[in-house]
């Protein structure tokens, strides 16, 4: 085989390399490990949680009790204070979101009443977050640690709710308020606090570890 034979074969087979290695799929990632929060969620099941565990806060109180509840679960802290702390601050924090939700809710059905007369404010839907978020902020200081547990792998929760009456005080104090909308509120609290949300009807979401 004559030089400019052999170096055709070997530019032949350099392309082909490069070729077959530019059309290969990149290998797939690493499978990432199991987190911690699926043995986390295995918690709520545990037969001597709470039932406010297990089957959610909301569905737990039902119609009965007239009331907003929130849960707010923390893991891997060893300070018992601390935890303590936390998982009350992340049950405010569920409180506050299902609080701006009705509040807005409340708002909107006020508005369809009022809807086109004189001196309407709530034309606006910015004007309608932006209250409902201020009411959900200020009423919050209603809010009472009602029940605590701790599981077997130490996981710290604690139940959080507001009553209705609590709420009605708090909004009373807002000055800054409109007369007539704070009373539209008022007069909407407690079929709001009655009713259950779809998302507290069931157990409780993975709890997410402290970092």
């Amino acid at each position: 085989m004559t030089k400019t034979s052999i170096a055709l074969c070997l530019a032949f087979v350099g392309t082909t390399l490069s070729a077959g290695c530019a059309s290969a799929p990149p290998p797939p990632p690493p499978a990432r490990p199991a987190g911690p929060t699926n043995a986390l969620r295995q918690e709520v099941m545990d037969p001597a949680a709470p039932a406010w565990i297990r089957k959610g806060c909301g569905a737990f109180f039902g119609e009965k009790k007239k009331l907003i509840c929130g849960v707010g679960a923390i893991a891997s802290m060893t300070n018992p204070a601390l935890a303590r702390s936390a998982a009350e601050g992340r049950g405010r924090t569920d409180i506050a979101r299902s609080l701006k939700t009705r509040c807005k809710s409340m708002l909107k059905d006020y508005q369809a009443v009022v809807q086109g007369g004189p001196g309407n404010k709530l034309a606006n839907e910015q004007y309608v977050t932006d209250t409902s978020k201020q009411i959900a902020d200020m009423t919050l200081n209603g809010t009472r640690l009602e029940d605590t547990w701790v599981s077997t792998k130490g996981t710290y929760y604690a139940l959080v709710v507001l009553d209705v009456d609590k709420f009605r005080d708090q909004l009373k104090d807002m000055n800054q308020l409109d007369e007539q909308i704070r009373q539209a509120i008022v007069e909407r609290a407690e079929k709001s606090f009655s009713e259950l949300d779809a998302e507290t009807e069931g157990a409780l979401p993975p709890v997410e570890e402290q970092k």
